[in-house]
């Protein structure tokens, strides 16, 4: 519970006020309320991405919600990876693919983490993110097989999630990283903004992200459809086993015809050692108050408690977490020979 620190001023004179009974007031007020909560730190991607505004919402809502206070570190992956382990970050919402290197140390994390990977466990997922390549409207570029030879942003430094969804995008089409003319850049929304800038032909752009609403605002934006079939699907899965086919319907920016993409659900992780009980005060804050995460931003509506604890999950559950659902009867035996299967696949 949060400590609560109050004066007795039944006998304390100020004769340098003449407003005792506001003098009364504001001591109260700043000493009898419960501030000295827990605060924890959430990781979410920079400004621009889509996971920047979805990490504020979710702040809100914990900190006007519960015992927590949740203060939000713009940052990506590698970042905040090895914070987690330094416990200067608690929890994040992360790419689950990315994540998933990361835990194992593999790709670009594999050096930073000295192979052992960067220990994380899965808290809730929530709302299902689409993404595909996106090519400004005013060009030819009209698939993602037009896009031979051309310049691609699908190396993005840090933020190797973004280039891992340019990978699958093209794989998807029957080309490589070595089929296109590489573009590098250090951000997701520099990706975008190298389309809007005429750097670039095509990047990866997140469904609903502000940076593809300023290319939609000054060149049109164009998702580019990823086929819907047996053969493609088995592409994706090799290189993302969180990507599922997502149906983007006509009528948002970048969408004329509604077409299919790919998307995952997004997770929230955090550091293996946050101790149960915060972990379980923030899944039930967010739980208790969902809605309210919609009124904040409009694609947060998808966020709900079914979604939570799920088989789609590619990282294992922190044990706060499965209490809490244990405790709401949503943790059955399926989930939890899944769980299984996911901690036994990293031994």
């Amino acid at each position: 519970m949060p400590m609560k620190v109050c004066i007795n001023i039944r006998n304390f004179s100020v004769s340098a006020y003449s407003n005792l009974k506001l003098l009364t007031g504001i001591l109260l007020l700043v000493f009898c309320h419960p501030t000295f909560a827990q605060r924890i730190v959430l990781g979410g991607n920079p400004q621009g991405s889509q996971l920047y505004p979805i990490s504020q919402a979710i702040s809100s809502v914990v900190t006007n919600n519960s015992e927590l206070r949740v203060d939000v570190l713009p940052q990506g992956g590698s970042v905040l990876y090895p914070m987690m382990q330094t416990d200067e970050v608690d929890l994040a919402l992360v790419n689950p693919m990315d994540a998933l290197s990361a835990l194992k140390g593999e790709g670009s994390y594999e050096r930073p983490s000295r192979g052992n990977g960067f220990p994380m466990l899965t808290v809730m997922l929530g709302s299902p993110i689409g993404l595909s390549l996106v090519a400004a409207a005013n060009t030819d570029i009209r698939s993602a097989a037009d896009l031979a030879g051309q310049r691609v942003v699908a190396d993005y430094g840090a933020f190797a999630s973004a280039g891992l969804t340019a990978q699958v995008v093209l794989a998807a089409a029957g080309l490589g990283l070595n089929d296109v003319d590489l573009v590098t850049v250090s951000s997701y929304p520099e990706g975008v903004r190298a389309v809007i800038e005429g750097r670039a032909v095509a990047s990866t752009g997140s469904v609903g992200s502000s940076i593809v609403r300023e290319l939609e605002a000054s060149r049109g934006a164009r998702y580019l459809e990823v086929k819907n079939n047996f053969a493609t699907n088995q592409v994706i899965k090799k290189l993302g086993p969180a990507f599922y086919p997502y149906r983007l319907e006509a009528g948002q920016p970048g969408v004329e015809e509604s077409i299919w993409v790919i998307a995952y659900d997004i997770p929230v992780v955090a550091r293996p050692n946050l101790e149960d009980e915060t972990v379980y005060k923030f899944v039930s804050a967010v739980w208790e108050h969902y809605a309210e995460l919609g009124q904040i931003y409009n694609p947060l509506e998808t966020w709900t408690p079914e979604r939570f604890a799920s088989n789609k999950a590619i990282i294992p559950y922190h044990p706060g977490a499965i209490r809490f659902y244990r405790d709401k009867g949503v943790w059955t035996d399926a989930l939890e020979a899944h769980n299984q299967s996911l901690i036994e696949d990293l031994q």
